[in-house]
């Protein structure tokens, strides 16, 4: 279960980018204001526009290694290989062996798949600069090279001094559920609500994962999410299977129908309202939405779902 999460007011994102395009006009050859124009047009989904700016502020500023590392990172996540692989290289002639460029450089490979490149650099970079960011990086790098042992230690060792850090603890947690290991990611779950008991995403995830084992308690958890979060799909979705469980159809239909009226193209929420529809002996309405899911999901969990629900609607049970 993912939780949707809140993110910056669009109008917000929209005078702050106001702002900074009058101060790009006012100081046309000041970096720092192309700079941020580009992060407002990105945060805003105006890639090719935050692309334009970005490139005149590493235009002006060439030597200013925030800009350099952004460039790298805007090329990568824009599918620009050839150009981000030579951003990169650039950046290691130019800036040399920094911890932040080995940072970037470890991030680049970890994006493109270059595992053990990116296991390399950022281990490089963690040496000199241990922070939790590089850290959980490169846990990811190990996990894409199978080396999931080496990739568990890493981030224990870490949280044995550094317990607090929510973020490791998600990323354990999701590294956990990976694995097929439900009890200890509940539990990692748990020691990030010790931190923050209002964390959404935990307290849904706690819930789902606990509906067979405690369904009084997953079920009470999951009334208190949907109180913080009314609007989450996610949380919608999670509590009205805790009622399906239960065989509540009503309370069932409505919420899971709520969660798929807010986020129809998420193909486990679809899967969730074929079972309710199916549970309420509506055959047709469940196969349109198995058929939905089949033709669109690439994921091959997603995929083995559908066709197994769609295989006990074809039998009959």
């Amino acid at each position: 279960q993912r939780v949707d999460q809140p993110g910056v007011d669009a109008q917000q994102l929209a005078e702050a980018l106001g702002n900074f395009e009058r101060w790009a006009k006012l100081t046309p050859a000041s970096g720092t204001a192309h700079f941020l124009r580009a992060e407002s047009l990105s945060r805003l989904g105006r890639t090719q526009d935050a692309q334009g700016a970005l490139a005149q502020a590493v235009k002006l500023e060439p030597k200013n290694l925030p800009f350099r590392i952004a460039e790298v990172r805007a090329l990568t996540r824009s599918g620009q290989g050839d150009k981000a692989k030579a951003a990169a290289q650039r950046l290691h002639k130019d800036f040399g062996d920094q911890p932040e460029v080995f940072a970037a450089l470890g991030w680049h490979a970890l994006m493109t798949g270059d595992f053990a490149t990116a296991a390399d650099q950022l281990g490089r970079a963690f040496a000199q600069t241990p922070r939790s960011d590089i850290l959980l990086e490169r846990m990811a790098a190990l996990w894409g090279l199978g080396k999931r042992d080496e990739a568990f230690k890493l981030i224990n060792d870490w949280l044995a001094e550094h317990p607090q850090d929510s973020a490791a603890l998600l990323q354990l947690a999701g590294a956990h559920l990976e694995a097929g290991q439900e009890e200890q990611a509940v539990r990692a779950y748990r020691k990030v609500l010790e931190i923050d008991p209002a964390h959404v995403p935990s307290l849904n995830n706690v819930a789902w994962l606990t509906r067979k084992s405690n369904p009084d308690e997953a079920l009470e958890i999951a009334r208190r999410t949907l109180e913080l979060a009314p609007n989450d799909a996610n949380v919608l979705d999670t509590l009205g299977m805790l009622y399906l469980d239960r065989n509540d159809l009503t309370q069932a239909s409505w919420y899971v129908g709520k969660a798929h009226e807010r986020n129809p193209r998420n193909p486990q929420i679809s899967l969730h309202l074929a079972e309710v529809e199916r549970a309420k002996g509506k055959t047709a309405e469940a196969r349109k939405l198995i058929d939905v899911v089949l033709a669109e999901a690439r994921d091959p969990a997603l995929r083995k779902q559908a066709e197994a629900l769609r295989a006990q609607l074809e039998g009959g049970r």
